[in-house]
């Protein structure tokens, strides 16, 4: 009898350890994935603390496309397409569309409209008023991409909900795809995190997130592919976990992975980033890991830039079926709310970057990019946005700011702004390396 207690309180330490193992991984999940990489000064503490993505999260829309097949190599060879179901949007289309609609455009005189206003009657009856607002719509040609009649617009949420998902997210760069992948991933983190400490079901019945870039998908992966459990049982490992638990923590992963579909088995979500960074080698390896991502029971989340994903997405020719969306770009309700959680308890900087945007018709527009808007909203936070500031002062600012490492951690700030080489002053410092950085992109370019 008391042999039977022994064991039955030994199968409870393990459970619970389980748990906190789990917990424990969750958890330094979410501390990797929570952060946007700026530091800000934190006026309450004295400190400098990271602006985290939970922190000004804003719920994306999206385009959605009909499920499709991947390409062959030989249907996907060309970056210069957008796909679009079956067919290729031409580039030359696009080009083609944007010309018109900027030649169509001569609103002369006209009333800014305020973005975060509901439409009003006033354009039925005021042409001033009516041009204005046809030269705003004919200006979502400048940032945002053209699609084929039969899209749909749809939340994130509602997209990213189905069990044993195949779904490619694409955008333009700075469109928000690494962003709203780790913030799904966080997502799921914390409700599962919810889930183990409340002793909401079996552990079995729990969602664990991987997130991964694709780089390192393909690095971690052996020229013959290698096994999928041990590929995702090293991409984890190198997540770090710290307790003692885990070996006992791999081991129920690897049992998990390896549980029948059919039957009761913990489900896994893998976010894999930067399809379009891909280069080399790097391409087959990760095209022998996709085979067995398709076979995989969980749901596999995948992100490209737009313009690669024409050629990048050949690289899942073994899956049989993808859904692609498009992150659409931020309209004005998203943008006052990102605004308003960005100056959460400054309303001075909030209603004046608000105010900026109603009055300054190019800034309004930039801010329609996730990244844009983010950097907008740092630069802002230093003081340095004004009413008449320009898409490209915009541009230069945030470039300033970076290169003088204003949002980099204390301990982690840019050589060149240090003054470890005291025979030089930091400003001649600063100023040498920004003209060397001209000089290289200028070569760049040309």
């Amino acid at each position: 009898m008391s042999k039977t207690v022994i064991d039955l309180h030994q199968v409870a330490h393990t459970s619970s350890g389980l748990r906190s193992s789990i917990v424990n991984y969750l958890e330094n999940l979410i501390d990797r994935l929570d952060s946007t990489g700026f530091f800000l000064n934190d006026h309450s503490t004295g400190h400098r603390r990271c602006l985290k993505i939970s922190e000004i999260a804003v719920e994306p829309m999206v385009i959605t496309e009909e499920l499709i097949s991947p390409p062959t190599d030989q249907q996907g060879k060309g970056s210069d397409e957008i796909i679009s179901g079956s067919k290729g949007l031409a580039m030359a289309e696009i080009w083609t569309k944007n010309i018109a609609a900027v030649d169509r455009m001569h609103p002369g005189e006209r009333v800014i409209r305020r973005p975060y206003d509901s439409p009003s009657s006033e354009a039925e009856t005021n042409p001033t008023r009516r041009e204005d607002m046809l030269a705003d719509m004919l200006a979502e040609n400048y940032e945002r991409p053209v699609y084929k009649d039969g899209y749909r617009r749809e939340r994130w949420s509602r997209t990213i909900r189905n069990e044993r998902l195949r779904l490619a997210v694409t955008s333009e760069p700075g469109g928000g795809k690494t962003f709203i992948s780790r913030l799904a991933a966080i997502e799921i983190a914390r409700d599962s995190i919810s889930r183990l400490r409340e002793f909401r079901g079996l552990l079995e019945n729990i969602e664990i997130p991987i997130w991964v870039p694709a780089d390192e998908v393909a690095a971690s992966s052996q020229d013959d592919g290698g096994s999928l459990e041990l590929i995702l049982l090293e991409i984890i490992k190198s997540g770090g976990l710290n307790n003692a638990f885990r070996s006992s923590f791999l081991e129920w992963v690897s049992t998990q992975l390896n549980a029948p579909k059919s039957g009761e088995h913990a489900r896994f979500t893998v976010f894999v980033d930067g399809l379009d960074e891909l280069r080399g080698k790097n391409e087959e390896r990760f095209r022998k890991v996709a085979e067995k991502l398709d076979r995989f029971s969980g749901s596999v989340v995948v992100t490209c830039r737009k313009m690669s994903w024409g050629s990048k997405q050949s690289l899942l020719s073994s899956w049989k079926m993808i859904k692609t969306v498009e992150l659409a770009s931020f309209n004005s309700r998203q943008q006052l709310e990102t605004i308003n959680k960005f100056f959460v308890g400054d309303t001075v900087r909030r209603n004046s970057l608000r105010q900026f945007a109603e009055n300054n018709y190019v800034l309004r527009t930039s801010l329609a990019s996730p990244l844009m808007l983010t950097f907008a909203c740092l630069i802002h936070l230093s003081g340095d946005l004004g009413k008449e500031t320009t898409y490209i002062e915009l541009y230069d600012k945030v470039l300033e700011k970076l290169f003088d490492g204003e949002f980099a951690p204390s301990d982690r700030k840019p050589y060149w702004t240090t003054d470890h080489d005291e025979r030089i002053p930091i400003p001649d410092k600063t100023e040498w390396f920004s003209a060397l950085l001209d000089e290289i992109s200028w070569q760049l370019f040309q």
